[in-house]
């Protein structure tokens, strides 16, 4: 499920569908998995992890989304690089988001119950080691949840949706149309076509030409048959009667 926050005139959403990208035309790959997924929007997100590698990832969104959006997630994963936020939306409904070396973690940019969360939590334990992640809450959310039991001592008590606005959202966290962006596989095809399209106009004119040539010549040819008959009436015609 996903929620759209206005933090600071600027319009965020959470809740998106996180997908790791493969392959080197990372465009196309974002442009398949959104077709796959029967959505047009997302954020492409590129992230150079330190001593490591280069990691590709899309953020899509199941929303028919008009005018300008930001990822919350990727924002805050910009700025943020390895945390895991919760903010408290209702009364036991939160917004949990979790990142690693500023790549969004898939399934936890999520709207989720207190026993969910917990169950994340649990999951994520498993996985990876919590200690050095950055806990981006508030104090009382983190004790209403009870996540200080995951030894987690990086508490921040700082509101999720106050961090969105210590920094303006670049152009890593916009949602675009996925199904729209260039490809270099679809850019080339484009170059070809229009190339063709231009080739085959030239082509065009240069027979229109030579046929409007032509029609001259033969218009010159029959005007100048026609001066010399009557040239030679007019001779004729002057000499008189022959024998």
């Amino acid at each position: 499920m996903e929620r759209i926050f206005d933090v600071g005139g600027k319009r965020f959403i959470t809740g998106l569908e996180w997908v790791p990208l493969t392959g080197k035309d990372v465009n196309l790959a974002a442009k398949v998995k959104a077709k796959s997924a029967g959505v047009r929007f997302g954020v492409l997100r590129t992230i150079e992890i330190e001593d490591v590698s280069t990691v590709n990832q899309v953020g899509l969104s199941h929303q028919k989304l008009k005018g300008v959006f930001y990822s919350a997630a990727g924002h805050l994963a910009t700025h943020h690089q390895s945390f895991i936020s919760i903010e408290k939306l209702g009364d036991d409904s939160y917004w949990l988001c979790v990142a690693q070396d500023g790549r969004v973690l898939p399934g936890f940019d999520t709207i989720a119950s207190s026993t969910e969360i917990k169950s994340l939590f649990q999951e994520l334990s498993q996985e990876i080691s919590l200690e050095y992640m950055k806990l981006l809450m508030q104090s009382s959310v983190a004790m209403e949840l009870d996540v200080d039991t995951f030894g987690l001592s990086n508490l921040t008590n700082q509101s999720p949706l106050d961090a969105l606005a210590e920094e303006s959202p670049g152009e890593s966290a916009k949602i675009r149309n996925l199904i729209g962006i260039p490809s270099a596989v679809y850019l080339g095809a484009a170059l070809v076509a229009v190339v063709a399209l231009m080739g085959g106009f030239w082509k065009y004119q240069e027979i229109q030409k030579q046929r409007e040539l032509d029609a001259l010549i033969a218009q010159d040819q029959a005007d100048l048959g026609k001066i010399e008959s009557q040239v030679t009436v007019e001779k004729v015609t002057a000499k008189g009667p022959t024998d």
